[in-house]
């Protein structure tokens, strides 16, 4: 997650940690909810993507360990 840009460490802290709506986060933000939910949507996936390059699970499943 080091390679996050500014703006996505904002979109990503704004939704999941502080739990704000699009709507909320577009007027933080000044910016219209349609383009926030499209630029989450893409973080999303390239996180996802990220995961699997690692060798991990698209769902956050862990390998269990005995």
């Amino acid at each position: 997650m080091d390679d996050l840009t500014a703006e996505e460490s904002n979109l990503l802290i704004l939704k999941v940690v502080e739990q704000y709506s699009f709507e909320e986060m577009g007027q933080i933000m000044d910016c219209n909810s349609a383009t926030l939910r499209k630029k989450f949507e893409r973080l999303r996936k390239k996180l996802v993507r990220q995961r699997m390059n690692e060798g991990g699970s698209p769902h956050g499943e862990m390998a269990r360990s005995n």
